[in-house]
């Protein structure tokens, strides 16, 4: 076996402090051990990061809870990955498919983790095409961009392009801002 960089992390519940944490045993290596649990009957996500050894022979994921008086103790959502653990990655306990995070950039863009990024905003009102430009470009032409909002019927989007697009007023129609939205790579 390859000496190989791991994650190993699991979703705990635990009603007391001290008591509840998981563990990776590697024979042949050295064992991997998260933090104990804070205690006070939430779930955490408890992880913990490093290397199994080119020597380890097998390896076992173990949920640890410590002697002691009876408690509450549920362990959910067990992920172990080679390399990092990705920074998309947020598992909600009982949940098994990975989501998506939103951090916000500036007044108008939000990087959606796994290399998206959402911008929006509000156009100027005018009396024809409105053309839209983009805070920041886009590596690429986005997957998604549209008009959304009141007079969003009145415009249809269009020239699509790494740092903006058109919305093309519709003839015989009112004419106004728009909101619009457009989500592609960073």
């Amino acid at each position: 076996m390859k000496t190989r960089q791991v994650v190993f992390g699991a979703w705990v519940y635990a009603s007391a402090a001290s008591r509840a944490r998981i563990t990776l045993v590697c024979t042949g290596g050295s064992n991997l051990q998260s933090s104990y649990h804070t205690g006070g009957g939430s779930w955490e996500f408890l992880t913990e990061s490093g290397t199994v050894g080119a020597a380890t022979t097998q390896i076992d994921m173990r949920m640890d809870i410590e002697a002691g008086d009876a408690i509450s103790v549920y362990f959910d959502g067990v992920i172990l990955t080679e390399g990092a653990l990705p920074s998309a990655y947020v598992q909600g306990f009982n949940e098994w498919i990975p989501r998506l995070m939103w951090r916000k950039e500036g007044s108008t863009s939000y990087a959606l983790g796994g290399g998206l990024l959402m911008q929006v905003g509000l156009s100027a009102s005018d009396t024809g095409n409105i053309t839209i430009t983009f805070p920041a470009a886009f590596s690429a032409t986005p997957i998604l961009a549209l008009c959304v909002g009141s007079y969003r019927n009145n415009y249809a989007t269009e020239s699509v392009g790494t740092t903006g697009f058109t919305a093309y007023k519709t003839a015989g129609s009112s004419s106004s801002g728009v909101y619009w939205l457009a989500i592609g790579l960073e």
